[in-house]
């Protein structure tokens, strides 16, 4: 059985408890890595953290860790995100909260948002916090793009052309062909993609990338 699906029973010791719910959070963090979604698993109060690596770059920049506990940069920051965590664990939380948001140190905006996770599987009073930039928009995967849609290699330099913001002079000036051959692979790309016309298939692709 999965480690994230153990949870501690009448006969299971405390060590081997301990290391159940460590492979539950290690799991856990790993797989939000995968996504590229900063994540932490931390307590109502802050205290001790787990970042995966997406997360550890918002340390000192955005979060601060301050004698153990997860911080707000700002006076105002820090009250936000501490009610943040109180108010997952208290009786009415379903009044509480989609979010909130926080600022960068250059004014960008962060979206953070929690909630509780299982104390059988992942340990008592654990809760998620992930950390969103609503400007980060990452570039399609090249070959996640192919493999998506089954488009050639030439057919997914241009699908990442467009979707980028180029056109189709430009287009084929990059890839050193003719326009002629451009119009060929577009039409070619917009019936793998059920797309019909430039703006649907970009925003098809950004439909998918939001995803990666």
């Amino acid at each position: 059985m999965p480690a994230a699906f153990i949870g501690p029973g009448k006969d299971t010791t405390p060590s081997e408890t301990d290391a159940a719910i460590m492979a539950a959070q290690y799991g856990m963090m790993n797989a939000f890595d995968l996504i590229r979604q900063a994540a932490i698993i931390t307590n109502h109060l802050g205290g001790s953290p787990r970042f995966n690596r997406t997360a550890q770059i918002l340390v000192g920049n955005d979060i601060l860790m301050i004698h153990g506990r997860l911080r707000g940069i700002t006076p105002p920051a820090d009250r936000a995100l501490r009610d943040l965590l109180l108010s997952i664990v208290s009786p009415d939380c379903a009044k509480h909260h989609d979010g909130i948001i926080l600022r960068h140190r250059n004014g960008g905006l962060l979206i953070v948002q929690a909630t509780i996770l299982s104390p059988a599987v992942f340990g008592p009073s654990s809760i998620l916090v992930t950390v969103n930039d609503p400007a980060t928009r990452p570039k399609p995967v090249a070959s996640l793009v192919a493999q998506a849609f089954d488009l050639t290699s030439a057919e997914t330099k241009l699908a990442n052309l467009l979707v980028n913001g180029g056109g189709l002079r430009v287009a084929a000036e990059k890839l050193g062909v003719s326009i002629s051959t451009v119009r060929t692979h577009l039409k070619a790309i917009f019936g793998k993609t059920n797309t019909h016309s430039q703006a649907e298939l970009v925003a098809s692709l950004a439909t998918f990338q939001s995803a990666l």
